[in-house]
């Protein structure tokens, strides 16, 4: 490919020839004339920057963050009118604070030397995929299931959700512990759900990623005889759902009694699975978009095990305490289909922990 620099050199050549000869007619060589039209990214560092134009080819631009060239390896053109590009890897820190909130400089320059500079700031350190979910009042347990799951009663969620479209995955409690992200997984969140957890720790991956993100925590330890956390209903950090929640989001724009088929197609379960757990959000979505909210492992809820009662309720929650139980979700690998229901319940002393038990956060979306 004939490169700017090996124009002017060809020309250089060229240039004594043509005077010897008498040439007088113009020599002219094709030109690319990159034409960028925007540069867009989401909030996220784990999004990508998409810059659309035409003839956004390797020779045709130049690529600048902050001063410095972009480095090549973090630049993807797979079309002449798109280029996709990801933060390179020296930005990722295990400090989000010297991140958050800084501006950094994208400058293109294309053959024509045009210059085109956009300024990109980041507010938040996200590093999870969600889903938004609006508020509403459901039919919490059914009247065909166990008799834990009746009787079938009126719930209201009175908040506006944020949820995890995918489980917690392992590389995610990588990244809080200070590991950077693999560039291979930076527009991928998808990896094996982390399990073996117990709610105790699930609370700290909750805070530590409410840090990172620059929400306000949702939990403090408690100075309450028997309480471990004091949950602040009103700050918008990641938290474990409460068991209405779950419920709420599994049965969201989903069927209440699944068909064999339609499980096998939403949920990694004891048929279909070999019994080994499996890579995060493989299997389709449910209504609102969730992954793998039946099957896989089992989530932990912030919520005491209780008796389903006739009246209607409001956001419904027993704390937890040291000594109480603690509900988990959605069934697993190990699950037959009866167990992989929206509505089935099964609960656990706060110590216990398994292979199969893992966790999902929410957050309220104020």
């Amino acid at each position: 490919m004939l490169t700017r620099t090996k124009y002017i050199k060809f020309l250089l050549l060229l240039f004594p020839a043509l005077i010897a000869t008498g040439c007088t007619d113009e020599l002219v060589i094709p030109e690319y004339q990159a034409q960028i039209e925007k540069i867009e990214r989401g909030q996220s560092l784990l999004d990508p920057i998409l810059i659309t134009g035409s003839d956004l080819i390797p020779d045709s631009i130049s690529i600048y963050l902050d001063a410095e060239p972009y480095p090549s390896e973090y630049i993807d053109i797979k079309r002449s009118d798109r280029i996709i590009m990801y933060w390179p890897q020296d930005i990722w820190t295990d400090e989000p604070d010297s991140i958050r909130n800084k501006t950094f400089w994208i400058t293109i320059i294309n053959s024509n030397d045009t210059l085109l500079r956009e300024t990109l700031s980041v507010n938040r350190v996200l590093v999870t995929d969600t889903v938004a979910i609006p508020g509403g009042t459901f039919q919490m347990g059914t009247p065909n299931g166990n008799a834990d799951e009746r009787p079938q009663h009126e719930v209201t969620i009175s908040n506006d959700l944020v949820a995890m479209k995918f489980e917690f995955t392992n590389i995610i409690a990588d990244y809080l512990d200070g590991q950077p992200l693999p560039l291979a997984l930076a527009n991928e969140l998808k990896d094996y759900p982390i399990s073996s957890i117990s709610p105790t720790e699930a609370i700290a991956f909750a805070n530590s990623l409410s840090a990172i993100e620059g929400f306000e925590p949702a939990y403090t330890e408690s100075s309450n005889a028997g309480e471990i956390w004091e949950w602040n209903k009103e700050a918008n950090g990641w938290r474990l759902p409460t068991e209405a929640e779950w419920e709420y989001l599994a049965r969201y724009q989903s069927d209440i009694f699944p068909s064999d088929d339609q499980i096998d197609l939403l949920a990694w379960t004891a048929e279909n699975s070999s019994g080994s757990i499996k890579e995060a959000g493989q299997k389709q979505p449910n209504g609102i978009g969730i992954h793998d909210m039946l099957g896989n492992v089992w989530e932990w809820c912030y919520d005491e095990y209780r008796v389903y009662t006739e009246e209607p309720i409001t956001d419904p929650l027993i704390k937890p305490t040291s000594d109480s139980t603690f509900v988990k979700r959605g069934g697993d690998v190990r699950s037959g289909y009866w167990i992989t229901r929206p509505t089935n319940r099964f609960y656990l002393q706060l110590g216990e922990k398994y292979e199969n038990i893992g966790f999902r956060l929410v957050r309220n979306s104020n």
